[in-house]
């Protein structure tokens, strides 16, 4: 959604976007912040939004707790030839 918006909103013309997503421990500001214990598995996201010329349109590191975080992809490309 945040990449639609990018692209259909920005005066720039969004020409790529990357996404990092990783599992790890929560540290204690994390924990504090979450409101989860310390060392609790948390889903962590890296989006980067760039334009034609390289420059950063959108970024975004985000956590979240692994009790209140899935994803779910259409994955029906990946077994098809060509």
């Amino acid at each position: 959604k945040i990449a639609r918006l990018e692209r259909d909103k920005s005066r720039n013309t969004l020409a790529s976007c990357h996404e990092r997503v990783t599992v790890g421990a929560a540290d204690l500001e994390e924990s504090q912040f979450l409101q989860c214990p310390l060392g609790a598995p948390l889903a962590r996201i890296t989006r980067v939004f760039l334009d034609t010329k390289g420059d950063l349109l959108y970024y975004a590191h985000l956590s979240f707790r692994s009790d209140r975080f899935g994803i779910e992809r259409d994955t029906t490309e990946m077994i098809k030839g060509g």
